[in-house]
């Protein structure tokens, strides 16, 4: 039926049901039936003319939305606190073009979609090459099998930033007899060769599973406890073994041969 053909039966059932029928649905019903013209199509005419006084295709609100709220629910819980998620592939996923993920997302929920990023270039040749040098240090620093810390065997690697390095800070580590990368031996801007790195990220994407969220302080520290032990160890274990291999490759090859 087109929709000129759906007008005028909508303006017939309209007639009959004012003039002829005193306003009875039932009648009206009945009278339009014996013409096999379906009751549902009769019922839903008489009701948008009961509600609106017309039966003519009145204006909508706009452009129906191409993901369904029940959708939406999946779409965020799908990227809501993880990070470098593609939305290419949410797009193709859903069925929709990655621009309307990103549209969505945007305008219907307050996710945001974060991308992955490369690790950084360094800043200056002087820094690239104070990098590559202390890569070295570090990998004829590092003892190879550091098993859980056991035998004091391990090294404190922390990044530059300067609360790390703080006066507070390396008294507390001097005073514990932890050992620590010196400030002018760590080198810089190197987060492909830091397992930590890695671990955070495994670590959060465990965290925020299910779109999890803190009530308070202590839950977040419980939840990260337990979800820390359920870190799969002989992975960490590998992490930390192959932490001496990525640095002496990027002091021989180039800082960028590790990613």
């Amino acid at each position: 039926m087109t929709r000129g053909e759906r007008e005028a039966l909508s303006q017939r059932i309209c007639n009959f049901y004012i003039d002829s029928s005193n306003n009875s649905v039932k009648t009206t019903v009945n009278y339009f039936k014996k013409q096999n013209i379906p009751q549902t199509t009769i019922y839903n005419i008489l009701r948008k003319y009961r509600q609106h006084g017309t039966t003519k295709y009145l204006p909508k609100s706009g452009r129906p939305y191409k993901i369904s709220d029940k959708q939406l629910d999946g779409l965020v819980k799908s990227v809501n606190n993880r990070c470098g998620l593609s939305q290419r592939k949410l797009g193709r996923r859903f069925g929709v073009h990655h621009s309307t993920i990103s549209r969505t997302l945007r305008k219907r929920t307050s996710v945001v979609i974060r991308k992955r990023r490369k690790a950084p270039k360094m800043n200056s040749e002087d820094q690239e090459s104070r990098a590559r040098k202390n890569c070295g240090k570090m990998y004829r620093k590092l003892l190879r099998g550091c098993d859980y810390h056991h035998n004091g065997n391990y090294l404190f690697w922390p990044d530059l930033a300067s609360a790390h390095y703080s006066n507070l800070v390396k008294e507390r580590l001097h005073k514990k007899n932890v050992p620590f990368v010196a400030c002018q031996d760590n080198p810089p801007n190197v987060p492909q060769a830091r397992p930590i790195e890695t671990v955070w990220a495994l670590l959060e994407r465990k965290l925020y599973e299910n779109n999890w969220e803190a009530k308070n302080l202590d839950a977040l520290a419980r939840r990260i406890k337990q979800k820390a032990k359920e870190l799969d160890q002989k992975m960490l274990q590998a992490m930390v073994e192959g932490v001496r291999k990525k640095l002496r490759t990027m002091w021989r090859d180039e800082l960028y041969s590790v990613c």
